[in-house]
Order: C-alpha cells, then structure tokens, then sequence
C-alpha cells in the first residue's frame, strides 16, 4: 500500500514546473518562520533537496541568519542509519550513489544525534495525523527513534503531497509539524 501511495504522489510531485516548486518552496519557508522562537540558537537538521523536493537552500540561509547550527545527514547504507555533520557551505557537500548532495565523509565531524533540538524532515506523502511515508529506507524513523520526544519534528512538502491517511507500520512515528506552501498542521501528542 505505501509503495503505490509513493508512486502516485511522486508521479504528481514530478508533474511541477521548477517556477512552481521556487514559489511554493519560498511560501513554506514564510509558513517556516512562525517556528522562528523555536528555531532560533539550535541546533536543527535538515535535508539537502533533490529532485522535485521542497527547495531547502533558502531555509538554511534563514536557519543561518537564527545563529542554528545546521546539520546535514550523510546517509549509511551499511548501517542503514543517517550520519550527522555540522553544515559549512554547499560547496563542502558531494553526490551520494543516488546523486543526492552529502557531507564528506569525516568520523571526526560526526554529531550525535542527542545533539539535535529540531529536525525538519522530507516526506514523499503526509496524513492529517502527523504520519509520513518517505522514500522507503526507514532512516528518519530510525533517527526519532533515537531522539524520542527531545526533539521538534517538522515535516515539508507540498499541498498536492497530503493525503488523509497513509498506511503505516508499529516502527512508524508521527512528526509534531506539517508545513505546506498554504498551512501548518500540528499534530496532538
């Protein structure tokens, strides 16, 4: 069931002209600021995006401007885990197998994931409740797993990517926030 929800709204997100990813990108990253407070100091990670996804550059600028220290995940595929570095600039990141923009592998640069206040999470499909279906590696469950409830758990994407109800597992969590380019969800704990 996840697999044909996946196909679809990617089939969906892949029919968006880049003007209207930009445009819709800058209006979740307005919805964004009202988190500003809880934002501001930490330390947050986020996502590098890739293909159709929401346009994470100018979050991290703003992120930037609120004295957070960014993290960007190097994914694991032995381990299947995320790997955390502190973000410096694009320029330090380099194409995963999957042609995704990662940190350069350094052990010495490794954050734990304790570390982190606030994670801002992609998603292929989002539900009214709070779940999500990403990409199908099971990393960011993973990771929320670890931290529990330390952590403020934001999701982005788009309008055309919420559903009412995705399928979900036992080794599912939910995410505290949904930010769309026209609203923001919360989700009761």
């Amino acid at each position: 069931m996840k697999k044909k929800w996946r196909r679809e709204i990617l089939y969906r997100r892949n029919q968006l002209q880049p003007e209207a990813i930009t445009e819709k990108s800058m209006a979740i990253l307005e919805n964004l600021k009202s988190f500003e407070e809880a934002l501001t100091g930490k330390s947050v990670m986020i996502f590098i995006d890739f293909g159709k996804e929401v346009r994470t550059r100018p979050l991290i600028d703003y992120l930037k401007t609120l004295g957070c220290r960014v993290v960007i995940p190097r994914v694991d595929l032995k381990q299947k885990t995320m790997q955390l570095y502190p973000y410096t600039s694009h320029e330090d990141l380099e194409p995963s197998g999957f042609g995704i923009l990662e940190p350069v592998e350094n052990p010495s640069l490794i954050l734990s994931p304790l570390s982190l206040d606030v994670v801002i999470t992609p998603g292929v499909v989002f539900d009214l409740t709070g779940y999500r279906i990403g990409y199908g590696g099971g990393f960011y469950d993973r990771l929320f797993a670890v931290t529990g409830d330390k952590v403020l758990k934001i999701a982005i994407g788009f309008d055309l990517q919420v559903v009412e109800e995705v399928p979900r597992d036992r080794y599912d969590l939910p995410v505290d926030h949904l930010v769309t380019e026209s609203r923001i969800l919360t989700f009761k704990k």
